[in-house]
C-alpha cells in the first residue's frame, strides 16, 4: 500500500485578488516550516511526501494543475492526499485510515448562506450583502448554479473547498477529472453569458477549479465523501486562531505565526 501526500505551490507573479503582496510575504517567511510541517505529519502517517513546484504562475492554472496532479499521481500510489501548503496539520491521528479507504474522494464543502436561494436573483440583497469579488464563495456558488442551469439541473447551495482531498486510486480515477474538467469548461464559457443572475454577480464569474469541481459533482451525480469541517478548517478574516479538536487548520489568511 503506497500512500502519499502532496503539497504544490510556486510563487504568483500575475496579479490575482487571492495573492495580495502581505499574503505572499507570509508565505516567503514561513515557507519552509510549512513544508516541514506537512512533510513530518506525512512521515507519522508512514506516507510518502512530495512539494511540487511547477513552472506556472497564474493563480487560476496552478489551481487546475493540483487536480490533474491528484489524478495523475493515481498511476504510482493507492491512496492520495492532497494538501494546499496553507493546510497545517495540527493531529495525530492518520487521515488515510480515517478517510482514504473510503469508496469516495472526500472533499469538504461549503454551505453557502442556506437560505440565499429562497431570495429573488434581481433583489438588491444578491449586491449588498457581501463584499462581491470573483473569489467569494457566493460567486463561485452562482457560477455552478448557471452551469447546471443549462442543463436543466438545479443545483444546491454548496461549494467544494479543494484545499484538502483525499482519495485511493479508484475513487480518484472514477472521478474521471482530466476529461470532466474540459466539459465543465466548455459550460462555463456559455454560462458566462447565459445566466439569470445580475450583471453584478455575472460578471464576476471566472474559471475556477472549485466551481468545476463542484459542477463535475452534480452534473454527474458523483458521490463525495464529506470529511467534515475538522479536516478543513478555515481560518479567515473572520475566524482566526488555533482551534482544539481540529485535524487540519487551513490558513487562508496566511496568519502562519500561530502555529509557528
Amino acid at each position: 500500500m503506497k500512500r502519499l501526500i502532496f503539497s504544490l505551490f510556486n510563487n504568483i507573479t500575475i496579479p490575482h485578488t487571492s495573492v495580495p503582496q502581505s499574503k505572499k510575504d507570509s508565505f516567503h517567511e514561513f515557507y519552509d516550516r510549512l513544508v516541514e510541517a506537512q512533510k513530518a505529519y506525512a512521515h507519522r502517517c508512514g506516507a510518502e511526501y512530495i512539494h511540487y513546484t511547477p513552472e506556472i504562475n497564474d493563480y487560476d492554472d496552478i489551481q487546475f494543475e493540483k487536480l490533474y496532479r491528484f489524478e495523475e499521481l493515481t498511476n504510482d500510489y493507492d491512496e492520495i492526499v492532497y494538501l494546499d501548503l496553507d493546510v497545517i496539520p495540527t493531529t495525530e491521528e492518520n487521515v488515510f485510515d480515517r478517510h482514504a479507504s473510503n469508496e469516495n474522494v472526500g472533499v469538504h464543502f461549503i454551505d453557502v448562506q442556506p437560505n440565499w436561494g429562497k431570495r429573488n436573483r434581481y433583489d438588491e440583497w444578491w449586491v449588498t450583502a457581501y463584499n462581491l469579488d470573483k473569489m467569494n464563495m457566493v460567486v463561485k456558488t452562482c457560477a455552478k448554479n448557471s452551469m447546471l442551469m443549462l442543463k436543466d439541473i438545479s443545483g444546491d447551495n454548496r461549494i467544494a473547498n479543494t484545499g484538502v482531498m483525499i482519495g485511493n486510486k479508484n475513487s480518484i480515477q472514477n472521478l474521471c477529472l482530466s476529461e470532466r474538467l474540459k466539459k465543465a469548461e466548455e459550460i462555463f464559457e456559455d454560462a458566462k453569458d447565459d445566466n439569470l443572475y445580475p450583471k453584478e454577480i455575472a460578471s464576476l464569474f471566472s474559471r475556477n477549479n472549485e466551481v468545476y469541481f463542484s459542477f463535475i459533482k452534480e452534473f454527474y451525480n458523483v458521490s463525495i465523501n464529506p470529511i467534515g469541517l475538522g479536516w478543513n478548517f478555515i481560518l479567515d478574516e473572520m475566524c482566526t486562531g488555533k482551534r482544539p479538536g481540529i485535524h487540519m487548520h487551513h490558513a487562508v489568511n496566511k496568519d502562519f505565526k500561530v502555529f509557528f
